[in-house]
Parts: C-alpha cells; sequence; structure tokens
C-alpha cells in the first residue's frame, strides 16, 4: 500500500509539474505577444513622427518659395510705381560695401606705399 502511495504521489507530482510548465509557457507566449503589440505601436509612431517631419521640411520649402514669390512681386512694384532708380541706387550701395569689405580701402594704400611705385598710393 505504501508503495502504490509513492507511485501515486510521484504521478501526481509529475503531472502537477506538466500543469506548472504548460502554465508557465502559456504565460511567457502572453508577454511576448504583448511586447510585440507594443513594439509594434512603437514603430507605427516613430514612422507617423518621421512622415510628420519630412511634411513640415516640405512645408518649410513651400513657404520659403512662396517668400522667394512675393519679393519678386515686392522687386515688381518697384519698377512698376517707378522707384526703380531707388532700387538701382540700394544695389549699387551694396555692391560698395561688398567690394570693400572684399578689398578694403586701407590695405591697398598699405600695399602702394609698400611698393617702390608711389604713383598708387594717388589711385587708391
Amino acid at each position: 500500500a505504501e508503495a502504490e502511495q509513492k507511485k501515486k504521489d510521484k504521478r501526481d507530482q509529475i503531472l502537477r509539474e506538466e500543469k506548472e510548465e504548460r502554465e508557465r509557457l502559456r504565460i511567457e507566449k502572453r508577454q511576448q505577444k504583448i511586447e510585440d503589440k507594443e513594439r509594434k505601436r512603437r514603430e507605427r509612431e516613430e514612422a507617423k513622427e518621421a512622415r510628420d517631419k519630412t511634411n513640415s521640411l516640405k512645408d518649410a520649402q513651400k513657404r520659403y518659395q512662396q517668400e522667394g514669390d512675393r519679393l519678386a512681386a515686392r522687386e515688381r512694384k518697384f519698377f512698376r510705381d517707378g522707384k526703380a532708380k531707388k532700387m538701382k541706387l540700394v544695389e549699387r550701395k551694396r555692391a560698395v560695401r561688398k567690394a570693400e569689405k572684399e578689398d578694403p580701402t586701407y590695405e591697398r594704400m598699405k600695399q602702394a606705399w609698400e611698393s617702390p611705385q608711389r604713383e598708387k598710393v594717388i589711385s587708391a
């Protein structure tokens, strides 16, 4: 009787362990599903953010293009209103300032002074 009881207890123990193992596998599977869902959700959100970022970049490019169009319209308005002289004057001043930045008068005079031909100082 005692031997039969031990066999029965051993069988019950094996059945219990198998049941626990199945339960553990079921829980792991469920956890894996939850993790996969969360990962896919994050990937969708990141893809959406990337799309939004590229769309905002395209919008910025469109705004820049529209700003350029407005500038061209403003210039046309200047010419239409007879303000072309004023614009030319402004452009000329800009060109003079740019030329001075590239080759300042002081530098030209210094170079001329250092050269043997003193006449360059007068032309500078």
